[in-house]
Order: C-alpha cells, then sequence, then structure tokens
C-alpha cells in the first residue's frame, strides 16, 4: 500500500473531521430530546443533571478521545463501517488506501453485534 500524497492526506483530515462533526451531533440530539423531555416535565432538572454528566463522561469523552488520539486514517475507517461517512464521499484512492481498515472494524462491528 502507497502513502497518501500531502492533498490527500488534507483531504482525509477534512473527512475525519466531518466524521467527528456527525458523530458528536448524534449523541448531542439525544442530548437535546433529554432537553426536551425536561422542558415537557417528563424529566426533572436532577435527572436532566444525569444525564448530561453521563454523557459527557462516556460517550462524548469516548468520542473525544477517538478524535484527538487516533490517526485521521483509522478515524475515517471506522466511520465508514460505523456509517458515519459514506464511502462515496471519500476519493478512490483514499479508499484504496483504507481498504483493509474499513474491513477490519466491519468485522469487529459484527463480532459484537453477535455477542449482543
Amino acid at each position: 500500500m502507497s502513502e497518501l500524497s500531502k492533498q490527500q492526506n488534507k483531504q482525509l483530515r477534512q473527512i475525519a473531521s466531518m466524521a467527528h462533526e456527525r458523530e458528536l451531533g448524534k449523541v448531542l440530539s439525544e442530548l437535546g430530546s433529554a432537553f426536551d423531555r425536561w422542558e415537557n416535565d417528563e424529566v426533572s432538572a436532577r435527572e436532566l443533571n444525569d444525564r448530561i454528566l453521563e454523557l459527557d463522561r462516556g460517550a462524548l469523552k469516548q468520542i473525544w478521545d477517538k478524535y484527538q488520539r487516533l490517526p485521521a486514517e483509522t478515524v475515517v475507517a471506522q466511520g465508514i463501517s460505523e456509517g458515519f461517512v459514506q464511502e462515496s464521499e471519500v476519493p478512490a484512492e483514499i479508499l484504496d488506501h483504507l481498504r483493509k481498515q474499513i474491513q477490519f472494524f466491519s468485522d469487529e462491528m459484527a463480532r459484537n453485534d453477535k455477542e449482543r
């Protein structure tokens, strides 16, 4: 597998940023729903606060860690396998470069689904 060019690495970082935004958006929309339930008096302020803390210490921290610590190649491959990035949004040369990693993450997701 050949190395990516500077331009391709730039594109890869942009795609990683898009995946990050989409993954955060998914979690934050869940938080938005929690605020809606609070505004409708379906949950207490304390329950809403607990949900915020749970997300901050859980899913949001995991997302932050992933996108701060892992290489762009890894997060894009994982983003494709998780559906945050469509293969059609990735240039063909980059997609070919990531093919083995995408397969790895897809296989991992399938194994995890079977265990549930």
